[in-house]
This record gives structure tokens, sequence and C-alpha cells, in this order.
């Protein structure tokens, strides 16, 4: 394609014409983006008279901004502006007399920074000014969620980061407040480059890391980038409004103050009662406190995976929620949930009212474990093929969900089921049937997921452990993308833990950047998107897939 070029000014620097947002942060968002590379920019506020005195420049705003839709209209593009919404952003070049412009906009906060760090990504600066490779185009999110999901103690983005490499939640923080808020700093920039718009922290406030002041930095810079904050909370379990250390909202604290309360669960483990009026209304008051505290847009509900509570309140309550051929616990995360649910529609800023489920909704849960497994011997392939179509010998089939679960029908229609799907996807389609074909009919094969199977509840999404050990992902993320789609869910929370100097996390990053907008492409369109910036032009980025997909397959071992 052929590049846009912006000459230089007399100053020997390109004009940037940038609308002044929360915290000025789009420049710096260009500046990190292109660095090391040279830079050279005249950093300028949008408006119509640095538009009327400079020549040829770039510029960028959001797409209510009077001057961008003023431009819009005269250029033939009103129409693509006004149907920007939330994470779309456009790109597009005009020519003046004085050389090549480029235009920047944003349907919102998120999606302008978006827009920066794509064009400062295809950007160099030549002798004649700043060269930019990556073409016009809209991009708008297929996904709504674009969620990374964090645990503070196994965040390392920082390149001095001692965190353990460990699945457990439970760990101290072995660092102080400044590693933690400059950890996350990164992990936001990082949202940036890789368009997500929710972040969901477990550990999000602890005492161990600063309090309530880092945590506040944390959200001031999230939002600064459109990034929402999603803090994690236990209901019943890891922590509470506040995760680790003395404090009223601590769960282990109020544990201490009130052991008359506790109540024991099937694996000998403590924990206040979900039905228990007093304990119900320290864990709403809690909620307020974050709301109050934080620039939050939400949480994330967990109550401590397969919780029970036995008590006579409790049993008589689930005996009432009837479904008794599904487990148990799917009826006690209706006693957890429920009462927090409907205080965060009372709460105006509460965008996002998140609960896991720990299981998929599939009645055949396989846990992962799929007949093209490249391990299995070709009889062990045969052997698990026919158990598999058959739906025979499933481990785990004791969590499956058999019919409606009584969340479905109790919980608010604004809530979000969040799904671990491992046990629904095949996991192991080679990267290369993905390759020329964006959505091949082996991913609906089998009796896991067939294609008529849908979520029991209205708004869904889905939560994958595959890119937890920073292993590549490739043909996951292509499945899971697919699945979401097809079947108009919102989108996925993935792990956002391991940091993208790890080669095969960028790749996966940089995969479930691309699918969440354009989930039916084929790799060779992701290489081309993603990677040619990368490897040196398209050519270059299309080869280089293939030979991925051959060495997956071992065909070679080079």
């Amino acid at each position: 394609m052929e590049p846009v070029i912006i000459p230089a000014n007399m100053d020997g620097n390109v004009d940037f014409l940038i609308q002044s947002t929360q915290g000025d942060t789009g420049p710096r968002t260009v500046m990190r983006r292109m660095a090391p590379r040279r830079v050279r920019f005249n950093w300028l506020p949008l408006s119509e008279y640095t538009y009327r005195e400079s020549g040829a420049f770039a510029l960028a705003g959001l797409s209510d901004h009077r001057l961008i839709r003023l431009l819009a209209r005269e250029l033939g593009w009103e129409r693509e502006v006004r149907r920007l919404g939330p994470g779309s952003y456009m790109i597009r070049r005009f020519k003046r007399k004085k050389g090549d412009c480029l235009m920047l906009v944003g349907g919102d906060l998120a999606a302008f920074h978006y827009a920066l760090s794509d064009v400062a990504g295809w950007s160099e600066f030549g002798h004649e000014g700043l060269v930019y490779r990556g073409g016009e185009r809209v991009e708008t999110p297929v996904f709504k969620v674009r969620a990374y999901w964090h645990n503070d103690t196994r965040t390392r983005w920082n390149p001095d980061c001692r965190f353990p490499v460990s699945y457990t939640c439970l760990l101290d923080y072995p660092e102080d407040a400044e590693k933690f808020v400059n950890n996350f700093k990164r992990v936001v920039d990082g949202m940036v480059d890789y368009r997500r718009n929710m972040l969901s922290i477990f550990g999000f406030v602890r005492s161990e890391h600063g309090g309530v002041e880092a945590s506040q930095e944390i959200c001031r810079y999230a939002r600064a980038h459109g990034i929402d904050v999603v803090p994690g909370v236990g209901t019943h379990f890891y922590g509470g409004p506040w995760y680790r250390g003395r404090h009223p909202f601590n769960l282990d604290t109020y544990m201490q103050s009130h052991k008359d309360r506790l109540r024991v669960d099937d694996h000998g483990l403590l924990r206040i009662c979900p039905t228990s009026p007093r304990d119900v209304k320290w864990l709403l008051d809690g909620i307020h406190w974050l709301f109050e505290t934080f620039d939050i847009q939400g949480v994330t509900l967990e109550n401590g995976d397969y919780f029970v509570c036995h008590c006579p309140r409790c049993r008589r309550t689930l005996k009432r929620l009837g479904g008794k051929s599904n487990p148990e616990f799917y009826n006690a995360q209706a006693l957890c949930y429920l009462p927090v649910l409907r205080e965060l529609e009372r709460i105006p800023q509460a965008k996002w009212s998140i609960y896991a489920t720990y299981r998929s909704f599939s009645p055949l849960d396989w846990s992962g474990l799929d007949p093209l497994d490249p391990s299995l011997s070709a009889e062990e392939r045969a052997q698990r093929w026919t158990a598999y179509k058959a739906g025979k010998e499933l481990p785990f089939k004791e969590y499956a969900l058999r019919q409606k679960p009584a969340f479905g029908r109790l919980f608010p229609e604004r809530a979000i089921a969040q799904w671990n799907v491992d046990g629904m996807l095949r996991r192991y389609i080679p990267e290369r049937a993905f390759l020329d074909d964006g959505c091949p009919l082996l991913v609906y094969e089998g009796p896991l997921w067939p294609r008529s199977l849908r979520s029991p509840v209205r708004r869904n999404v889905f939560y994958s452990t595959s890119s937890l050990n920073g292993g590549l992902c490739l043909s996951i993320i292509k499945e899971l993308a697919i699945r979401v789609a097809d079947g108009e869910y919102e989108g996925t929370v993935d792990y956002g833990e391991r940091s993208p100097r790890e080669i095969l996390v960028e790749l996966n990053y940089l995969a479930q950047s691309y699918f969440a907008y354009h989930p039916f492409d084929n790799l060779r369109q992701f290489a081309r998107s993603q990677l040619a910036s990368r490897t040196g032009g398209e050519r270059a980025a299309e080869e280089w897939i293939e030979m991925l997909c051959r060495k997956q397959a071992g065909e070679f071992t080079g």
C-alpha cells in the first residue's frame, strides 16, 4: 500500500494537532509506541485556528469534537464518523497544498488511544518527514468486552519484578507500592496497544502494596486512557472488597471479629454465611465503599469456587431454588452473588457486573481433553474420538450443567456470567486449519459445543486458562473468537499477567486483539495486519505465519 508522507515544517518537526483529553496522555501514547525511534513532533491543540495555520499534519480527536465533525462533513466521512462507537476508530488520509495529512478519530477515549498507538506502530521519521505505512481503515470491535484478568502477585510487566510464576492467588505481595503502580501502568499501556477496554484485578487493594493511594493512582492512569477498572471481589473467599491486610472490609479481618457467625464449607474452610443478614450488610457496605473510594466502573465477583453453605437457613433456601439435576454449587452461587448484583443495579457508575461460574455451560464437560491432543498415540486418539463422540468417560462430569441454573432467572439481566470454557473448546485444532479458512467446520465437530448450544443466561463472557503458562495459543484464541461472534456473546476475559517481552505471549496478545475485531478472518489476514510491521512487510509476515503453522504441525524442526 502507498505510504502517507507528512512533510516536516520549517523547524524540521511534523505538526500533530491533538485533542486535549483527561491527563493529556495522547502525546505520551505516541511517544511511547514509537520509542526508541527518533520522534520530531510539534504538538498543537486541536482547534480551527491550528488547522488553518498549519500546513501538512496529523490530527487526532474524538468523534464528537466540533472540528472533527466539520472536517468529516467537508471530506465526505460524516457517516463513518457518526457511526464510530465504543472501541471503534478511523484512520484516513487527505491532502492539502503542502502535502499528505492523517486524520485519526476515536469513538471513545480508549479508541482515541488505540488509533494513536496503531498509527505510531506503523510510522517512522525519514528525511522527508513522518512516513506512515499502515493504510486507511475503520476498526470496529465485535467483542464488547475485551478484558484482562490479573492477580496482583502474578502480574509481571516490570522488567525487574521478581513475582512468582504461580497459579495460586493466596501469596504475599513481594514488592512495594511503587512497583505495584508501575507494574499496572505498564499493563494499561499494553491494553492500549492490544485494544483492551477492561482491567480486572484480584488484589486490587491490599495493605502490602500501598492501600488506597496506590490503587487510586492506577485508576487515574487507566481512566486517562479510557480503560475501565473492574476490581475482583471475593464475596465469601479471596479477601472481600479489601484483598489482604487489616481493614474493616477485609474478609479475614471481619471473620476474626465475628467468629460466632462462621460456617465450615466442604473443604473445612471457615466462611461467612450467604444468607446471614448481618454478613450480607457487611458485604454490601464494602461494595459501596469501593465505588465511593475509587474511580471504578464495576466489579468481578467470585465466591470461592465451589462453595456451598450447609446451615439450616441456606439448606432451606437452596431447596426452594430447585434445579436438583444441577451440581449444588450453581444454586449456591445464586445465594452468594444475588445481593451484590441487585445492589450494583442501584450504583450509577457500576457499568459492569460480572460473576464467575467457574465452569462451562455444556452438559458434557470434557475439561480440555480432546481427541486431537498431539501427546496421544494414534490408537489412543481413535479410542478417545469414539468416547468423545459418544459422550462417555468424561471426567468432571459431576460439575456439568444439566438444566438452566437458578441464577439464570434470579440475577438482573444486566449481570454478565463469566464461563470457563476450557472444557468446551476443541483446544487442539491445528493452527494450519485456520491458515486460509477463518471458520473451518472442524470447530463445530464433537458433542461438547454443538453449534445449536447456547448459554442459559442473557449476557456472557468467556474465560480460558489456556494462555496462563505463556505458550502459544493461536488455535484456541481463534476458536474462541469464532464462538463469541457466532453466538453473539459479549467477549472474552483473558489472562494479561505475563509481559509481552515474551515473544509467544505477545503473539497471543496480538491475536486476541485482532480477532476481537475480525473474528472470522484467517491467520494470513492476521499476519498481514499485525505482523507485517514487525517482519518487514506483508509477504514476509505471510511466510512467517505459514512456517509457524508447519512447525506446529511437526513438518520440520527448524
